[in-house]
C-alpha cells in the first residue's frame, strides 16, 4: 500500500527537487521517491524495488566488515544473524527508504570505529556525507545520530582531548547533518502532513513513541528496566569497559 502510495506522491511531482518542497508528507521517503522519479512511472515495476535490495547485500557486507574489526567469527555471526533478519528481509524488498536507512546506520558506524582509531579529515568528510544520505534514506535516520553524537563525545573524552579540540571535529563530522536537517525543515518538515488516519496532537504522539520505546507500556517496571540499563552503560564507562559500552549502547538502542 505504501509503495502505491509512493508512486502517487512522484506522479504529482514537477521536478526532481519536488520531492523536498512538494510533497509535504510523512510518506515521503526523500531517497526513494528520488530513485521513482529517475526511473519513471512504470506502474507494477519490480524495478522499483532493485535500489532496496542492492541496499540490503550493502547492509550485509558492512555487518561482516564491523565484526572483522575484532575477528572472522565476530564477522561471520555478524552477517548471519544479519542476512537472516526479518526486519532487513522485509525491508529490502519494499521500495520504500527503511533499507538505505539501515545502509547508512551501519556505514556511519564503521566510519565511526575507523574514525576513533586514526581521526582524519577523510572520516569525517565519509561520516558527513553518510548521515546526510541517512537524513535522506528516512528521518528517523536523527535517532541514530543523536545517539552517535553522544558516543562521540563519550569517547573523545575518554582520549582527554581538549574541548577546543572536540568542538572542532564535532563541527567537521556533524554540521553538514545538522545544516541538512535545518534546511529540511524550512522546506518541508514544518509542512509535514500525517498520511491516513485521525489526526492526534503532539502530546498523544510523543506518549504513543514512549510506549513503543518500552515494549508498548509506560509501566513503573519497564521504566525502572530503562533505568537500569542506562546506569549500568555508565557504570561500563567508568570502569574503562569501552568495549562493554558498546554492547550496551545498542542493547539499548533496541
Amino acid at each position: 500500500m505504501d509503495e502505491i502510495w509512493s508512486l502517487e506522491l512522484v506522479r504529482e511531482l514537477h521536478s526532481a527537487f519536488g520531492v523536498f518542497t512538494q510533497t509535504h508528507h510523512d510518506n515521503n521517503h526523500y531517497l526513494n521517491n528520488l530513485f521513482i522519479y529517475f526511473l519513471g512511472q512504470h506502474g507494477d515495476w519490480p524495478g522499483y524495488r532493485i535500489p532496496a535490495e542492492v541496499f540490503g547485500i550493502g547492509t550485509i557486507v558492512l555487518a561482516w566488515l564491523i565484526g572483522a574489526r575484532r575477528d572472522r567469527w565476530a564477522a561471520f555471526f555478524c552477517m548471519f544473524l544479519v542476512s537472516f533478519s526479518y526486519v532487513l528481509i522485509l525491508y529490502s524488498s519494499e521500495a520504500r527508504g527503511y533499507a538505505p536507512l539501515i545502509f547508512f546506520c551501519f556505514l556511519c558506524l564503521l566510519v565511526l570505529h575507523s574514525f576513533f582509531d586514526k581521526p582524519r579529515w577523510q572520516s569525517a568528510a565519509l561520516f558527513s556525507l553518510s548521515t546526510v544520505l541517512g537524513l535522506t534514506s528516512h528521518l528517523t535516520f536523527v535517532i541514530f545520530l543523536c545517539a552517535s553524537l553522544l558516543w562521540f563525545w563519550v569517547r573523545l573524552l575518554k582520549l582527554k582531548w581538549s574541548i577546543l579540540r572536540v568542538a572542532a571535529w564535532t563541527a567537521a563530522c556533524y554540521a553538514a547533518p545538522f545544516i541538512y536537517f535545518v534546511a529540511l525543515y524550512v522546506v518541508d518538515l514544518r509542512y509535514l502532513q500525517i498520511g491516513g488516519g485521525t489526526p492526534i496532537r503532539s502530546r498523544c504522539r510523543c506518549s504513543n513513541t514512549g510506549r513503543s520505546t518500552t515494549s508498548g507500556t509506560l509501566s513503573s517496571r519497564s521504566v525502572f528496566f530503562s533505568f537500569c540499563l542506562a546506569a549500568s552503560s555508565v557504570g561500563c564507562f567508568n570502569r574503562g569497559g569501552v568495549e562493554k559500552l558498546h554492547l550496551h549502547f545498542f542493547v539499548y538502542s533496541f
